[in-house]
């Protein structure tokens, strides 16, 4: 048996790009609306002064409202997400941002996608309803979860549903 040693194309920059970059990047950032050597050089070297305003998503008052009465309040508190790589490194984070500002009671959650599935389902907000807690917060999960999130604001529970 004889070993091959794969021999990645070489990628030639755009010409068309406002900057050097490889033609596949190129593709893709005009893809997403990225057309100006201001608008690349933004997306592909963001500073905290290009960052968009948090205040601009739907419900953020609301969400932050929510979090400071749950702080005030000590409420327990679930941060739920998905089982996946964006939804276990995003629950990594909002756990360690949250317990930096001081809140207590947190509990994770993630369902086992064998035995439970996708998404954020009733009989774990009745689990968590009966631990006495009263905020889940979502993360890269449901956007669709109607039902769950239906059972939990009829248990007198708040959800922050953050997803994309």
């Amino acid at each position: 048996m004889s070993l091959t040693r794969w021999q990645p194309r070489s990628e030639h920059s755009s010409p068309n790009a406002p900057v050097s970059m490889p033609g596949l990047m190129w593709k893709i950032l005009q893809a997403r609306g990225l057309t100006s050597k201001d608008e690349v050089t933004a997306h592909l070297s963001p500073t905290l002064q290009n960052l968009t305003n948090p205040y601009e998503l739907d419900g953020m008052d609301e969400a932050v409202e929510r979090l400071v009465r749950a702080f005030k309040n000590q409420e327990k508190i679930v941060l739920y997400g998905d089982f996946d790589l964006d939804g276990t490194s995003g629950l990594a984070l909002l756990l360690k941002g949250l317990t930096l500002l001081g809140f207590e009671n947190l509990e994770t959650y993630q369902p086992k996608r064998l035995s439970e599935g996708y998404g954020l389902h009733r009989h774990a907000i009745e689990k968590f309803h009966a631990e006495g807690r009263s905020l889940v917060i979502t993360v890269d999960v449901g956007i669709t979860a109607n039902e769950a999130v239906d059972r939990a604001n009829e248990l007198g529970m708040d959800v922050i549903i953050t997803d994309h």
